[in-house]
C-alpha cells in the first residue's frame, strides 16, 4: 500500500490494527519538495474490495474528498499489489496500471521489494526502475 500526502507538514504514520498486520519495513521518501510517500507493506485478511473501502475511509477521515482525477488532495491511498493477482474492475484495477511508470513508486519500491515480480509484465521492480529514464526529484528521506 502506498500513501501520499501532499502537506510535507502532515504525518501519516501506518499503526498496526487488526485485520492488517503489519510488515516491519517502512519506507520514506521525499519527492521534489511539495510531496511525501510512504510505503507500507502490509499482510491483510481483507478482500481486495475491503482493502479499497478500508484505504478510501482513510483518505476521507484525513479530509479528501470524493475522487476527482489528479486534483490536488491532502492523501491518496493505492494499492499497488495484492499478492501476485491481478484485478480490473470499475473500482479497482491491481497491479496499479501506471505502477511502472513512476519513480516516485518504484524508488522507494526498488529499497523494500527489489525481487517482487510484477504480475502483468513478469518483470521485478528493480528490472521497471531500471528502465525509468528520469528519476530526478526523487530522493530517499535522511533524517538528520
Amino acid at each position: 500500500m502506498r500513501l501520499l500526502s501532499s502537506a510535507c507538514q502532515r504525518e501519516v504514520v501506518c499503526r498496526p490494527r487488526s485485520p492488517l498486520v503489519p510488515v516491519p519495513r517502512i519506507r520514506c521518501i521525499s519527492i521534489v519538495s511539495m510531496w511525501s510517500s510512504v510505503m507500507c507493506p502490509t499482510a491483510t485478511r481483507l478482500a481486495p474490495m475491503g482493502l479499497l473501502t478500508l484505504a478510501r475511509g482513510i483518505e476521507s477521515k484525513l479530509g479528501r474528498l470524493p475522487r476527482t482525477s489528479n486534483a490536488p488532495r491532502p492523501i491518496d491511498i493505492d494499492i499497488l499489489f495484492y499478492g501476485d493477482q491481478i484485478i480490473e474492475t470499475p473500482e479497482l484495477i491491481i497491479p496499479h496500471p501506471r505502477v511502472a511508470e513512476r519513480a516516485f513508486v518504484l524508488v522507494p519500491l526498488a529499497e523494500i521489494a527489489p525481487d517482487l515480480v510484477h504480475p502483468v509484465s513478469g518483470k521485478t521492480i528493480k528490472q521497471l526502475l531500471n528502465e525509468i529514464t528520469e528519476v530526478q526529484g526523487v530522493f530517499k528521506w535522511e533524517d538528520s
